[in-house]
């Protein structure tokens, strides 16, 4: 059965021959102006260099075949950039979506009418983590960070356990300035 998910290796690999995507593409880019300006030269009757010319001739058939897989490389090259771009845009919203926390914050102000020293607080803790997902998620889309899938997976997981814990944290002073729970509880 084929592997469905992408692995943080697929990306490094995807990432190197990017790389080389794009060196091929620039390098018969470069080609092809050349080959078409010995060509018109050629069509002009002015002087060319003529060994080039059936050099590049040998090689490549013709202009049109030269673009053609200059197009090729070029559709290759976009279609792994997407995929790239999809993986680091999951780690990123996997470990930069923040709505549930800004929510928690906002539900657990309104409820208790912003008391200075506790929200404040909380909202600092909840900038920290934010800073600390960032920071996680830049590691894992850098491409010279190589970690096993399972660390990967290990990695998501105590991120968004930490957002989760710093969620209920704000649920439970919530509770307890509303009076549902007690302060035993909540130190529970």
């Amino acid at each position: 059965m084929a592997k469905s998910k992408t692995t943080q290796e697929d990306i490094l690999l995807a990432k190197q021959e990017l790389l080389l995507l794009d060196q091929q593409f620039n390098s018969l880019n470069k080609i092809s102006k050349e080959y078409t300006k010995l060509l018109q030269l050629k069509e002009k009757g002015k002087a060319y260099d003529e060994e080039r010319l059936k050099v590049l001739d040998e090689e490549f058939g013709s202009v049109d075949k030269l673009d053609k897989k200059i197009g090729s490389i070029s559709n290759s090259y976009n279609k792994l950039s997407e995929k790239v771009n999809s993986f680091n845009k999951s780690i990123k919203e996997s470990l930069e979506d923040f709505d549930e926390l800004d929510s928690s914050l906002m539900s657990f102000a309104n409820g208790i009418g912003k008391l200075p020293g506790v929200y404040d607080k909380l909202e600092q803790k909840i900038k920290a983590t934010k800073a600390t997902m960032s920071g996680i998620s830049d590691i894992l889309q850098d491409q010279n960070t190589l970690l096993s899938d399972e660390q990967v997976a290990a990695v998501t997981a105590a991120a968004n356990a930490y957002k989760g814990i710093t969620s209920q944290v704000a649920n439970a002073q919530k509770h307890l300035q509303k009076g549902k729970i007690t302060q035993s509880q909540y130190n529970d």
